[in-house]
């Protein structure tokens, strides 16, 4: 029987025993690794008449343990679960021991909770064609467990403390994934609602429709899909936009790293020091009470400085015509670098025309590959611009 996996390829718990290779997609390959399914796998069907079954609040649920033989030292056993004949399944992983790989594949559209222990490496592969929501609960500080979602709903738990690695792939369907502790990479789908802890992070969100980010305490780096928001923890977050709208507000922490991407987007510093980078969609910013660097881009960069002393960039590498960086709200503490056109500060003071009407003072800069900076506060200074 194969399995289809978004993203690309099928597991074929079939044949696996005989096959000399098992196509999983570049998206699935990139996750699961090369060789995590073995071609010496033993595929296993469990049916609802294997479980016990039992009544919960009036939802027949059927519940299958994994004996603790089903993985052992080098080997995989595969287990496939046929849940269409139940309500909801209930799917127990968390006695397997023997440090293999116990790779899970559930069929049907009802949905299924899964526990993942620590026993083994585990690989999870929800149905294609389900539309209920699925829960996999993971738990332990194993070697690793890989959740493939499928078209229905997904969430997925880590426990507060101790957990180990996990890969995690959503689906296409609307997913929850609380990432409490231990080090995740997660590559979104559909509509995600993504929390993460104490541990290091990747999100990758460029394939979603609609993506809410909420950082931890730990450190995360995370792409942005085309409607992603993402609210900053007290960790460091490295940010990439992407073609989409992006949003992202900062917290208290120093050294987040905010790209901005071809869409139109709105970064908000908080009170660390923060790195922005616009992109070449129109980017929208604010630096908060840090020492913030704000770097434009190929598009239109517009930046309310904050009440720390911060550093406005362009680099002729991602300057000219059409690129445009505005700031408000620049005080005499903040600086203006200009690198790589060859000219001294006094030159690049030069090239500045100074208007100042109705007590408000702007500062136009026209660079000479066509760069223009405008900034509104104080009159520009020479001992405010370094340049290269």
């Amino acid at each position: 029987m194969a399995v289809t996996i978004p993203g690309g390829g099928s597991v074929d718990t079939t044949n696996l025993a005989a096959s000399t290779q098992v196509s999983l997609g570049n998206t699935i390959s990139s996750l699961v690794g090369s060789g995590v399914i073995p071609t010496n796998a033993t595929p296993v069907n469990v049916t609802a008449s294997t479980g016990t079954t039992s009544s919960v609040g009036g939802v027949t649920v059927t519940t299958v343990k994994l004996p603790t033989t089903a993985a052992t030292v080098g080997s995989t056993q595969v287990l496939n679960l046929d849940v269409t004949a139940t309500t909801a399944s209930n799917v127990d992983v968390s006695t397997v021991t023997g440090g293999g790989t116990a790779v899970l594949t559930v069929q049907g559209t009802n949905p299924t909770t899964v526990s993942a222990g620590s026993g083994v490496k585990t690989v999870i592969a929800l149905p294609s064609g389900g539309t209920g929501t699925s829960q996999v609960n993971l738990a332990g500080g194993g070697p690793g467990t890989t959740v493939i979602g499928g078209t229905g709903n997904l969430f997925v738990g880590t426990p507060t403390v101790g957990f180990g690695n996990s890969n995690i792939q959503t689906g296409t369907g609307s997913s929850t994934v609380v990432a409490a502790s231990g080090n995740n990479t997660i590559v979104a789908g559909g509509s995600s609602l993504i929390g993460l802890g104490s541990g290091s992070n990747v999100v990758n969100a460029s394939g979603s429709t609609t993506a809410n980010i909420f950082g931890g305490t730990g450190s995360s780096t995370i792409t942005a899909g085309s409607n992603t928001t993402i609210s900053g923890g007290t960790g460091s977050e490295t940010v990439v936009g992407a073609s989409g709208s992006v949003v992202f507000a900062s917290s208290a922490s120093s050294g987040n790293v905010l790209t901005a991407g071809a869409g139109n987007e709105t970064l908000v510093g908080g009170a660390g020091n923060q790195s922005f980078i616009g992109g070449s969609g129109t980017t929208l910013l604010a630096t908060g009470n840090g020492t913030d660097t704000v770097i434009s881009g190929t598009g239109t960069t517009v930046a309310l400085g904050g009440t720390g002393a911060d550093t406005f960039a362009a680099f002729k590498s991602t300057g000219g015509t059409g690129s445009q960086l505005v700031v408000g709200n620049f005080t005499a503490t903040d600086k203006l670098s200009i690198q790589g056109y060859g000219a001294t500060a006094s030159q690049v003071l030069a090239s500045t025309q100074t208007v100042t009407a109705n007590g408000l003072t702007a500062n136009i800069t026209t660079l000479s590959d066509g760069t223009k900076i405008v900034t509104f506060g104080v009159a520009l200074t020479t001992g405010q611009i370094s340049s290269s």
